[in-house]
């Protein structure tokens, strides 16, 4: 056979094959599109069906209203809003309780359907009836809001929380909380909380209701006078709504700072405490000096009042500490204090080598796993028992307290400040008179003694 014969054979073996390809997707798609008009012609015939039924539906439906209303007028109601009228008004038993029973189970369904009939008519009625009850619950914000007046300020800015407001204010006024949650929730805009601002906003809105409200302002108050806001931005926030005037807020920080004067005075009368102060020294400086502006340099000093732990007032006397006699330290010990004993190596041996098991396992998380236990807790020689040490903050002081004199100084005016004059300054007595007796010149021991002595005043 030729070469010639083959590829004819060849070429028309490829085009029967591709003729009957052709064929078989032709058939296939002529076959889906039959079955597409029959699914078609279905579902037409189906919604046709439907369509009759629904209007054979409505038609009795219709009819049966028909029939109600003309029993209606046969009744003597004239209008379908007598009936209605009557039956909600009805003081019948049996009718008022068919009537309470139709509105607690579909109450909103008919809301609703008067909505859709009518939605400007039905929301003008809905904000009608709402702002009686919106402005009740405001009213109740504004007197959950007011500072409580049988509580000093440092209580109240202790126990303050705007978590805390928020619940309360949501018990006080659930539908405005609501309210306001759906205008300002709805949607995330990247902040951590929204409820901070909701609450933010129900204290704005507490104060335009009553000025008196104000305890959220007196809060930002106080931190925005910590934060050395300048008295130009206090006052736009002051008319914002979001804080108290600048003039409130200095008061309310007079009257913080003298209610810890007064229970720093209470803290000395009734307990053991001790007195921790340091000077600060502030340098500033202007751009350009002239008379009336120069760069100045401010040295004061500040104080803390630390409560003594199982220490009874008058328990440490005077009396306890050894005169001194001379002005050399003397040092009383021997080279075998300075080295350990053996007691304290055994434990300082146990307590190193507990360390370094402990960050090992640290290191390694899969040691931890199996050997943590084994660790056991750390060694614990003579463990100072745990309390909360209490301390209060005294009044800032205009004094360098670098030198002797201004030392002294420090300690006048926190004896006038804990109303102790003659149980603090007896402590430094016998140290004044010495020093006095050795400078008869210096103004400070001088007003020191005669403070201590009666003869003048503070």
């Amino acid at each position: 056979m030729s070469i010639k014969v083959k590829r004819r054979r060849v070429a028309q073996e490829t085009e029967n094959r591709e003729r009957e390809s052709w064929t078989e997707e032709q058939t296939a798609t002529e076959r889906n599109r039959v079955l597409q008009e029959k699914l078609a012609a279905a579902a037409a015939e189906k919604a046709a069906k439907e369509a009759v039924a629904a209007e054979k539906a409505d038609r009795e439906r219709a009819a049966r209203i028909q029939e109600a209303l003309r029993a209606l007028k046969h009744a003597g109601c004239k209008t379908t809003f007598q009936f209605f009228e009557e039956f909600f008004a009805s003081t019948d038993p049996e009718i008022s309780k068919r009537a309470s029973r139709l509105v607690h189970d579909h109450g909103t369904e008919l809301l609703n359907l008067l909505h859709a009939k009518q939605p400007a008519l039905v929301e003008r009625w809905a904000l009608r009836v709402s702002i009686p009850v919106i402005a009740a619950e405001g009213q109740a914000l504004a007197d959950l809001l007011r500072p409580d007046t049988t509580r000093d300020f440092t209580s109240r800015l202790e126990t303050w929380s705007l978590e805390r407001m928020l619940t309360e204010a949501t018990v006080a006024a659930p539908n405005l909380c609501e309210l306001l949650m759906a205008m300002g929730m709805t949607s995330d805009v990247g902040r951590e909380d929204n409820k901070l601002v909701l609450v933010t906003v129900l204290c704005m809105l507490a104060q335009s209701q009553n000025e008196r409200a104000n305890e959220f302002q007196e809060i930002m108050g106080t931190y925005f006078l910590a934060c050395n806001t300048p008295r130009r931005q206090f006052d736009v926030l002051a008319h914002a709504g979001l804080t108290v005037s600048y003039t409130k807020a200095i008061n309310d920080l007079k009257g913080l700072s003298a209610e810890g004067l007064a229970r720093l005075r209470r803290m000395v009368q009734e307990k053991a405490c001790m007195i921790v102060w340091d000077n600060l020294n502030i340098a500033f400086k202007v751009g350009e000096q002239r008379h009336d502006s120069k760069d100045t340099f401010e040295n004061g000093t500040t104080a803390t009042l630390i409560v003594l732990y199982g220490v009874l007032r008058g328990e440490l006397e005077l009396e306890i500490l050894e005169p001194r006699t001379t002005r050399k330290p003397v040092l009383d010990f021997d080279p075998m204090d300075t080295l350990p004993s053996a007691e304290h190596i055994i434990q300082t041996r146990k307590s190193a080598l507990w360390h370094v098991r402990n960050i090992l396992l640290d290191r390694f998380p899969t040691l931890a796993k199996k050997f943590k236990v084994e660790l056991g807790d750390v060694p614990v020689i003579r463990a100072i028992p745990l309390h909360q040490t209490e301390h209060l903050p005294t009044p800032a002081m205009k004094i360098d307290e670098s030198s002797l004199d201004g030392t002294i100084d420090v300690i006048v005016w926190l004896s006038w400040c804990s109303k102790s004059i003659c149980d603090m300054l007896g402590i430094w007595y016998n140290f004044i008179c010495y020093n006095s007796t050795k400078s008869p010149k210096n103004r400070c021991n001088l007003r020191l003694l005669q403070l201590y002595n009666g003869t003048t005043k503070l």
